[in-house]
């Protein structure tokens, strides 16, 4: 059995690195991406709540697991806003997740068989 895997760093739809567009014209694009890949698992980072909603309501055939990031250290703190302050933005905005969204019947499928791994890793260019 084989199981695709997709992940990305989705950018948060506040910020935008120099040459990215902005989340509100490129978020068409990336579910289309993602969904002509036909992937069983999706992991994204750094999706903001509204992000999630969005892709949520977009990718009916999954089920999402959200795991968000409410006490970071002081040291991803730091990282942050030496982040923030590279795009100008005044302060750290929260929370920030990682998501994983999955294909509940590919999990029904591996349950209980421990012969099973992932035998492929697909990486997708957004094409902006």
């Amino acid at each position: 059995m084989e199981i695709s895997v997709i992940t990305s760093n989705i950018s948060a739809d506040f910020l935008s690195p120099p040459g990215v567009p902005s989340w509100d014209e490129r978020k068409q694009k990336y579910i289309d991406v993602l969904l002509q890949a036909n992937p069983d698992i999706i992991g994204l980072q750094e999706v903001t709540p509204k992000q999630f909603l969005f892709l949520k309501t977009n990718f009916a055939d999954f089920s999402a697991l959200s795991v968000p990031v409410n006490n970071p250290t002081q040291e991803l703190m730091t990282a942050w806003k030496q982040k923030y302050e590279k795009f100008g933005l005044p302060e750290v905005p929260s929370p920030y997740e990682i998501i994983l969204f999955y294909r509940t019947n590919t999990l029904d499928l591996l349950r209980g068989r421990s012969e099973n791994r992932i035998c492929g890793i697909m990486m997708a260019t957004m094409p902006f």
